[in-house]
C-alpha cells in the first residue's frame, strides 16, 4: 500500500465494508499517509458502529494498533474516553490509562521506549512535492517554484502578488502558511497568508501581533483537532525580539506566549519529542552569533538552555531525522559562510560534528524526508543558490541534485507536502 492517502481509503465506500483482518493490516500499516492518529481513532470507531453487533468482537484488538499516546492528552480525555464503546470495553481502559501515563513521562522529560504505540507512523515512498516560496531580491520575491519528487523536476507555481521575504513558512491541516517577513524595503509585515496547493490559489488570513522578520515558526500538534503555529523571535526595523506568539486556526486568533531567555533573531528552529529549539542566531550585542540554544516545553510554558552549539552561527537551518537534530551551514559574518554540519542528541545533550556539505550555504530551506536531510537554496556568500544538497545518514554521505531551479533562491520558505490527488 506505498504511497495511499489515509483519507482517500477512508472516504472511498468500500471502506466501511473491509473485514477485521484488511482494517487490522490497514492501521498497522507505516507506509499510510496518515493525517493523524485522531482521524485513525476515529476510523476505527465508524468501521464497527456500521454493524455494531458483528464487529464489537474486534474492537479491543483494532484498538491494540491505533497509537494512542500519539493523541493530544486533552482528545484523550474529552473524545476518546468518552466514547460508549470504548468506555464499555475494560481492555481499552489499560490502553488508555498506558497512554496518559506516556504523557506524564513526556511533561517529566522523560521518554519510555516500553510504551507500546509511540513511535510516529512514518510513511515512505509517498509522492510528494517540496515547494519553495519568495526570496530576498526583486527576482524571486513574488515567485513559487515546486519539485516533484516523483520526476525529479522543479515547476513554477503561481506567484504571489505582493512577496515576501524572510517570511516563516509551515503547513497546517495540509495548506502552507506564510508569516511576516519583510518587503525589499525591508519593512518589517505582520501578515499572514494561506496556499491551497491543489488550487494553487493565495488569501489572507489574520496577521500576527507583531511585525516581525528573521524570526522562527514551527507547528505542534498540541490541541484538540488543532494544530498550533508557534512565532518566535526575529526582529523589526529597530529591536532584535525575545517574545513568541501562537497562533491556533479554530479561532483564528493569536496569543503571546512566554518569552525566550534570550532575544535573537538570524536563528534557526526545529521540532523534537514534542520541544521546540531554537539554535544560534543573532543577538546584536558584541557584533557576533550565539552558540546558545533555548528549548521550549509547550506543556509548562517554560524555556531552558541546553548545550551549546560548537560553532557560533547565525543564518543556519535545521531539520529532524529520527530523534536526532541536524542544524547545517549557516554564517559567522557576512564573508565567513559555513558548510560545517552539527547534530543534536536530546539523550546525551551533545551537539557533535558530522560529515560537511559540499560547499558553504547559508539562509537555505530545510526538509526531512525518506530518511534523508533536503538542503534547498540559500546563498554560498556571493551567489544565491539553484541546487538541492541531499544528506543520507545511513551512507554519511552528500549529494548535489543534478536538476535545479529556474533561479537561485536565498531566504525564501520552504516545506513539504503530500501531493495533491489533482496532481497524480
Amino acid at each position: 500500500m506505498d504511497g495511499i492517502s489515509w483519507r482517500k481509503i477512508v472516504k472511498n465506500e468500500t471502506f466501511s465494508k473491509l473485514s477485521s483482518q484488511e482494517l487490522m493490516e490497514l492501521i498497522s500499516n507505516d507506509h499510510l499517509a496518515v493525517p493523524s492518529e485522531e482521524i485513525v481513532f476515529e476510523s476505527v470507531i465508524s468501521w464497527v458502529k456500521y454493524k455494531q453487533k458483528e464487529r464489537l468482537q474486534y474492537f479491543a484488538e483494532l484498538m491494540k494498533q491505533v497509537r494512542l499516546p500519539l493523541i493530544p492528552k486533552m482528545y484523550l480525555i474529552e473524545n476518546v474516553w468518552e466514547e460508549p464503546i470504548f468506555k464499555a470495553n475494560s481492555q481499552c481502559k489499560d490502553y488508555l490509562i498506558e497512554a496518559m501515563g506516556y504523557h506524564l513521562l513526556k511533561r517529566a522529560g522523560q521518554f519510555s521506549s516500553k510504551i507500546p504505540g509511540i513511535r510516529p507512523r512514518e510513511p515512505h515512498e509517498l509522492p510528494k512535492l517540496l515547494i519553495i516560496i519568495g526570496g530576498r531580491n526583486i527576482k524571486t520575491i513574488n515567485g513559487v517554484e515546486y519539485f516533484d519528487f516523483r520526476t525529479k523536476l522543479w515547476h513554477k507555481a503561481v506567484n504571489f502578488q505582493k512577496g515576501f521575504c524572510n517570511s516563516g513558512v509551515t503547513v497546517l491541516e495540509g495548506k502552507i502558511y506564510a508569516v511576516g517577513g519583510c518587503n525589499l524595503t525591508e519593512a518589517p509585515l505582520r501578515t499572514m497568508h494561506v496556499y491551497d496547493v491543489s488550487a494553487d490559489h493565495w488569501s489572507a488570513c489574520t496577521g500576527m501581533k507583531i511585525k516581525r522578520m528573521n524570526f522562527g515558526v514551527v507547528t505542534l500538534d498540541d490541541c484538540i483537532y488543532a494544530v498550533w503555529s508557534y512565532i518566535i523571535g526575529g526582529r523589526d526595523q529597530k529591536t532584535i525580539y525575545s517574545s513568541a506568539e501562537v497562533y491556533n486556526p479554530k479561532t483564528c486568533k493569536w496569543t503571546i506566549i512566554p518569552p525566550m531567555n534570550v532575544a535573537r533573531s538570524f536563528f534557526t528552529v526545529a521540532v523534537l519529542n514534542g520541544r521546540i529549539y531554537v539554535i544560534g542566531g543573532f543577538a546584536g550585542k558584541d557584533k557576533l552569533p550565539l552558540s546558545s540554544v533555548e528549548c521550549y516545553n509547550p506543556e509548562t510554558g517554560q524555556w531552558i538552555f541546553v548545550a551549546d552549539l560548537n560553532i557560533r552561527r547565525q543564518t543556519a537551518s535545521a531539520g529532524v531525522l529520527k530523534g536526532i537534530l541536524y542544524v547545517v551551514g549557516g554564517a559567522v559574518a557576512i564573508t565567513n559562510v559555513l558548510k560545517s554540519v552539527e547534530v543534536f542528541d536530546p539523550n546525551t545533550n551533545i551537539w557533535t560534528f558530522i560529515e560537511e556539505m559540499p560547499g558553504p550555504r547559508h539562509h537555505a530551506g530545510v526538509v526531512c524526508l525518506n530518511e534523508e536531510l533536503y538542503v534547498v537554496g540559500g546563498s554560498d556568500g556571493t551567489v544565491d543558490l539553484r541546487s538541492i544538497c541531499v544528506y543520507n545518514p545511513k551512507k554519511r554521505a552528500w549529494i548535489i541534485y543534478p536538476t535545479y531551479m529556474s533561479i537561485g533562491r536565498s531566504q525564501g520558505g520552504v516545506i513539504a507536502v503530500d501531493i495533491p490527488h489533482n496532481y497524480i
